[in-house]
């Protein structure tokens, strides 16, 4: 799948790269209406369990800026991962 995709943007075949383009606007269009939907309609229970989630996400993000495809899990600075943690976290929830 990837090949395929990075082939037409290497010859700059403008018409696949517009069907591929036009494809993900749709997909990420239909999903965001889908995912709108569901939070409407199930919103106290959404709520209930976002308030643990956060907590997953955080755990999520920092193991993955731990992890390097080439040489493992490698040290990192835990300053910039808590950092963006934060601003994220200061960010959504106010919204919820």
């Amino acid at each position: 799948m990837y090949q395929e995709v990075l082939n037409p943007v290497n010859r700059r075949d403008l018409p696949v790269m517009a069907v591929f383009f036009l494809g993900a606007v749709a997909g990420l269009a239909v999903f965001s209406a889908l995912l709108d939907r569901l939070l409407w309609d199930h919103h106290d229970t959404v709520r209930g369990g976002a308030d643990r989630a956060d907590g997953r996400f955080v755990a999520g993000a920092v193991a993955l800026a731990r992890w390097s495809a080439d040489r493992g899990p490698v040290p990192v600075d835990w300053g910039v991962p808590l950092l963006l943690a934060a601003a994220g976290l200061a960010v959504v929830r106010p919204i919820g």
